[in-house]
């Protein structure tokens, strides 16, 4: 009758091993597959912080270049600060539609919409220019875009990123050391 009760004892402490080991595994693998959410977070914030500073970029140096200088952007579709614009404009739909598509766990939602947000921001001040029609037109829309609202968007995208980072324990510089360059 003994020897019975020893193998139920023993049966008992082997399923709640197995029991509490199991939820370690799924806790640990849970914990891994949202840290590596945060990083694809981050990659996609460094493209719309590329996006940000290429705007910024084109719209200072058209407000500080000669006039001869604008001109030609505004009558030539081809040139080069229009077709920057227009880049940017087509790698922030395809991030805002990644953004929206990207599986996240419930409390990664925030960021991405954020992001996404911001994609969609950033898309659609720096697309102002593209559908104008004449040199006139072109200058208004050029005129019109706002930088502000933009770097709010990003602003506020980082700032719930930055909070990601710290709540799992990503470092920014470790996400660039794996090999995510962007």
């Amino acid at each position: 009758m003994q020897q019975p009760l020893l193998y139920v004892i023993l049966a008992a402490v082997a399923a709640v091993a197995l029991a509490v080991g199991g939820a370690l595994l799924v806790r640990y693998g849970w914990k891994r597959f949202v840290r590596r959410r945060v990083v694809r977070l981050i990659g996609r914030r460094e493209a719309v912080r590329a996006g940000e500073r290429t705007l910024r970029a084109v719209v200072v140096r058209l407000a500080e270049a000669p006039d001869d200088e604008i001109a030609a952007f505004a009558a030539d579709p081809g040139d080069e600060d229009r077709r920057s614009l227009s880049d940017v404009v087509a790698r922030m739909e395809v991030q805002a539609d990644d953004l929206v598509r990207m599986p996240l766990p419930k409390g990664l939602w925030s960021a991405g919409e954020l992001l996404a947000d911001a994609a969609w921001r950033l898309g659609t001040e720096a697309g102002r220019v593209a559908g104008a029609g004449g040199a006139e037109e072109v200058l208004e829309r050029l005129a019109g875009i706002d930088l502000i609202a933009v770097r709010d968007a990003v602003a506020a995208a980082e700032a719930e990123i930055v909070r990601l980072e710290e709540d799992h324990g990503v470092e920014e510089e470790a996400v660039y050391g794996g090999g995510l360059y962007i």
